[in-house]
């Protein structure tokens, strides 16, 4: 299976099983919020899917 392949069957089973989330921030709090990221040295998405992961977890 050629690398394009993979790349297409991934982005298949991702559209079927994943979905996206996401939220708007003023830019004040949207700098703190890319300033937080680089100290932990962590991307602002990973910061957010930690955050459900936990809120989830402490939920059920």
């Amino acid at each position: 299976m050629s690398e394009a392949d993979r790349i297409l069957q991934r982005r298949a089973w991702d559209a079927v099983h994943l979905r996206s989330v996401g939220t708007k921030l003023d830019l004040q709090d949207f700098t703190r919020l890319v300033e937080h990221c680089e100290r932990e040295r962590m991307s602002r998405y990973e910061l957010l899917r930690r955050l459900i992961m936990e809120e989830l977890a402490r939920s059920s």
